[in-house]
């Protein structure tokens, strides 16, 4: 069985189509990692006092920066 996924890439909606798929497999790592984030910053509120901003803070650089090491651009997969 085969399947062939076709884009217009000189089409807006197909060139955007194009890029989700093309990173779907990065995308699905950035979730496994996103996942872990939790035990992490357990760890290491086990080791120092955070208040809630500062542990906001420490899950969103968290998961921006999984985004961007798996080059992950959301302004370009949803337009």
């Amino acid at each position: 069985m085969k399947a062939i996924l076709e884009f217009n890439l000189d089409d807006f909606d197909d060139s955007v189509a194009h890029m989700r798929c093309v990173q779907a497999l990065d995308m699905a790592l950035a979730l496994w990692e996103i996942r872990s984030i939790r035990k992490q910053i357990e760890n290491q509120l086990d080791h120092k006092q955070m208040d809630s901003h500062e542990i906001l803070d420490k899950v969103f650089e968290e998961f921006y920066g999984i985004l961007e090491n798996k080059n992950i651009n959301l302004d370009k997969i949803l337009i």
